[in-house]
């Protein structure tokens, strides 16, 4: 058998060859341009997703101990009369176990101010140097939630948590002392977006994500921590 070869048109050939080499060089022109906005992308998505290292804000813990005291408003306590409670403990439960970072020397359990504040109705009457020296701290931190709602006033079908509070913290050498000598204001929300209903969510559970939240933003303001880099709160 015989095999024989057919001879390429040289001008078909030239032809190929120059639509391959436009093609690549359109190929390359495309591919300039995609990798700016996929490494921008990519970029935007890692920080989006990442967290940045976030220093505390008041520092003078270390070496001192110190008591965490909730307050809430009368209106506040008859709608959610376990928000002082829950917020007690759990900002208390966050500092404990970052007490390698924070650096007291002590601190007054949870549940302990809240057997006092249960026992003794007339404790918002005190100054804050007597509620220290009654702890017998050095450092009194009081956690004044002022604002607690679920949704805007008049309309109780669309989710608009919302909450407000005041750091204030006592150095309490001086047992008259009646000032902050560091103050700090959170505004926190939940959900995150606008339009959920309770179709979409129950109460118990945006009560428990602001009150996550809330804990979280306070106990922060006393440690070094990560923090997310986008923060819905």
């Amino acid at each position: 058998m015989t095999l024989s070869f057919t001879h390429p048109n040289p001008i078909r050939t030239i032809r190929r060859v120059l639509a391959v080499a436009l093609g690549a060089v359109a190929l390359m022109c495309l591919t300039g341009c995609w990798i700016p906005a996929l490494v921008g992308g990519m970029a935007q998505s890692a920080h989006e997703t990442g967290s940045t290292l976030k220093f505390a804000e008041y520092e003078d813990l270390m070496g001192n101990d110190y008591a965490v005291v909730v307050k809430v408003t009368r209106g506040i306590a008859g709608e959610f009369p376990s928000l002082a409670g829950v917020m007690t403990n759990a900002i208390a439960r966050r500092m404990v176990t970052s007490n390698d970072k924070i650096q007291a020397t002590g601190f007054v359990p949870g549940a302990l101010v809240l057997e006092f504040q249960y026992s003794t109705p007339s404790w918002e009457a005190w100054t804050y140097g007597k509620l220290a020296q009654h702890f017998g701290v050095t450092r009194l931190i009081i956690v004044d939630i002022h604002e607690f709602r679920l949704y805007e006033p008049g309309n109780r079908y669309v989710w608009n948590g919302r909450v407000a509070v005041r750091i204030g913290i006592v150095d309490a050498d001086d047992p008259g002392a009646v000032d902050f000598s560091f103050t700090k204001d959170l505004y926190i929300r939940y959900p995150d977006d606008d339009g959920y209903t309770m179709n979409d969510m129950s109460t118990n559970n945006v009560i428990a994500n602001l009150q996550e939240r809330v804990a979280n933003r306070v106990a922060w303001t006393f440690f070094d921590h990560e923090e997310p880099n986008i923060i819905p709160y």
